[in-house]
């Protein structure tokens, strides 16, 4: 879900409306100028200042206190200081990576909003914690995550047939959260009886059914395009299924590589270098893990500082 030319001019014209309504600029005439509704400046304005407390976070601000925009007002050096430090970087056209506390802020409003709270979080969880793309969402099995004994698996491995570059890489399942989300909405998908098994191992569940169907229990189907003469595979339900989750969690300007650069800044203040990210992702060339997002590096003089 990489952006196009009109995703990056609707982004820096809700930039443009929403430092036109902290100057003071009722919707309306802000619209007007647009060429767009009231409500939709609303919305986007809204929509815009809630990615920046997810990513960055706006001092003196807090998501959901009375007087919303009224305290935006209030703070509009900490507003600009917020989208000075989310704005795209040389290297990417991406929004800001989230931070640990902008995950949990999402994962909150999923908890509150999300039509599919099993699913939705199940997806959520895995994406951040893996790096996945769409695709490979989509062509994961249920077998790819769970043991004979109904166990998710720690340890495994993404096949060469499952990622988008068809080499085998690691998957890793082994943050306490993934396990428990992946655990609810297995056991939902039991309950209402989607992709079972012959018998009852894998959960219950057929190891070959796909890991993740839509809320009427069918798969998410494939599409090939062929460009170039050669075929592109892609899934347009699975890229669908999480701009919605992106939505609920409040974060409707994000896409899948905005997650992607999310995983990278978390493995990189870990410790990780370029090797694992790349390895974790499916990215074999270091210099292409740096062209997504540098790591960062102190300048040598705050290194030295205190050294002995």
């Amino acid at each position: 879900m990489s952006r196009g030319p009109h995703d990056l001019r609707e982004e820096a014209e809700s930039v443009q409306m929403l430092r036109a309504v902290l100057d003071g600029e009722s919707y309306h005439t802000v619209g007007s100028r647009h060429g767009v509704t009231r409500s939709t400046v609303e919305q986007r304005v809204k929509h815009l200042a809630e990615h920046l407390l997810h990513t960055v976070g706006i001092d003196g601000v807090s998501l959901g206190a009375v007087g919303f925009f009224r305290r935006l007002r209030l703070h509009r050096e900490a507003v600009a200081a917020a989208l000075r430090r989310a704005a795209p970087t040389q290297a990417s056209s991406a929004v800001a990576p989230l931070c640990r506390h902008g995950l949990q802020q999402a994962t909150d409003r999923l908890l509150a909003c999300a039509a599919h709270r099993a699913h939705d979080l199940a997806l959520f969880h895995l994406l951040f914690s893996t790096g996945m793309r769409p695709l490979e969402l989509a062509r994961l099995t249920v077998g790819d995550c769970v043991s004979p004994t109904g166990a998710i698996l720690r340890v495994g491995e993404l096949r060469a047939d499952i990622t988008q570059n068809g080499q085998p890489r690691p998957l890793l399942l082994n943050s306490p959260r993934v396990v428990e989300a992946l655990s609810a909405y297995l056991a939902e998908r039991l309950r209402r009886g989607h992709g079972l098994g012959a018998d009852a191992c894998y959960g219950g569940l057929c190891p070959d059914s796909p890991l993740f169907l839509n809320p009427a229990g069918q798969s998410y189907r494939l599409q090939v395009d062929t460009r170039a003469g050669k075929p592109r595979h892609r899934c347009r339900g699975m890229q669908e299924a999480l701009r919605k989750v992106f939505r609920d969690a409040g974060l409707p300007l994000l896409s899948s590589r905005d997650a992607r650069l999310t995983v990278i800044a978390l493995l990189y203040a870990r410790g990780a270098d370029e090797a694992q990210v790349g390895l974790l992702l499916g990215i074999r060339d270091n210099s292409a893990v740096r062209a997504l997002l540098p790591r960062p590096r102190p300048p040598l003089a705050e290194l030295t500082q205190d050294l002995y």
